[in-house]
């Protein structure tokens, strides 16, 4: 199982082909982020980080656990409808 591991590989190769394939996933995951904010993203990790850290006010690495739970969503074949669980807390 790949646990663990995901965080070691999101770089910004793997999130712009992530971003390309997967953008509605994205967009469901970080619902306050507009289609303008995507737009401007285009599949930039850092302005990705950048823009959500903005918008949700959480620290990257909880933005990274996250993205890191939908990249695993979508390698396991799981159809989730996705709610902002962006919690420092947790």
């Amino acid at each position: 199982m790949k646990s663990g591991n995901l965080f070691l590989v999101m770089d910004s190769k793997t999130f712009k082909k992530l971003f390309e394939e997967h953008r509605d996933k994205i967009s469901e995951a970080w619902i306050k982020l507009s289609d303008a904010d995507l737009e401007m993203i285009n599949g930039n990790l850092d302005l990705f980080l950048k823009t959500v850290s903005g918008v949700y006010k959480v620290p990257i690495e909880v933005i990274l656990k996250e993205l890191e739970a939908v990249q695993k969503n979508i390698d396991e074949g799981i159809n989730t409808d996705y709610s902002p669980r962006l919690d420092p807390r947790e």
